[in-house]
């Protein structure tokens, strides 16, 4: 019974202290002006002005002046653009947009995210198309069909 109540302590310090652990990894960012409604996971999110920031072990956060924010791990990819400024990568389905991927400025390797049940079903009976967010422009770019 001891062990429980000292494992329990050490876990409500933890989840305590993780929002500065965080907060302390984050180290390189951009600024993205997104003009429709998307989801990162299962989270929806308005259209609006968004800081995105990279931490370490692959750690993304996304925040707005509004109090929406959500933080995800990526996984790193080869960045096969040949523009290495600051995106974000959206698969389309009609007209929802999931966040796919981030491409860092001036960086070599993007953060590609992980599916979520709903992206996987709605992929599941329409075909994805890409849109592409470039780190401080207001204006989406021409959805590029993805080729999957």
């Amino acid at each position: 019974m001891k062990r429980v109540k000292v494992l329990a302590t050490v876990l409500v310090l933890l989840t305590l202290a993780m929002p500065y652990a965080v907060h302390a990894q984050l180290w390189a960012g951009m600024s993205v002006t997104i003009p429709f409604e998307f989801y990162v996971g299962d989270k929806k999110f308005p259209p609006g002005q968004y800081s995105v920031m990279r931490g370490n072990n692959s750690l993304a956060r996304m925040t707005d002046n509004r109090g929406n924010n959500i933080a995800v791990f990526t996984m790193d990819s080869p960045n096969k653009s040949r523009n290495h400024e600051g995106q974000l990568v959206f698969n389309e389905y009609e007209d929802r947009y999931f966040l796919a991927e981030i491409r860092w400025m001036h960086n070599s390797m993007t953060g590609a995210l992980q599916k979520s049940k709903l992206e996987i079903e709605m992929a599941r009976n329409i075909a994805a198309s890409r849109a592409l967010i470039a780190a401080g422009t207001p204006q989406q770019q021409t959805p590029q069909p993805d080729g999957r």
